[in-house]
């Protein structure tokens, strides 16, 4: 199955435990619920602040271990 792209700007709902592409450059997240990123979709790393004041990543993938959110990816500046 391929990976699902979050687009910028555009508030996505993603599904527990299932890894989703990021935009191919760094971003600014938010989401409902704390999120883990990872370079490979294969080891994870928690997004500190991500449910609460966001946080800039440059990894390739995120997913949510603790239930559907939603998520939205905004240019960081």
């Amino acid at each position: 199955m391929a990976t699902q792209q979050i687009q910028i700007g555009v508030l996505t709902t993603i599904t527990q435990n299932t890894a989703y592409a990021l935009p191919a450059r760094k971003c600014f997240i938010m989401s409902l619920a704390a999120v883990e990123i990872s370079p490979d979709a294969s080891t994870w790393v928690a997004a500190t602040g991500s449910n609460t004041t966001g946080v800039a990543v440059a990894a390739p993938f995120v997913r949510c271990t603790t239930g559907n959110t939603s998520i939205v990816a905004k240019p960081d500046a």
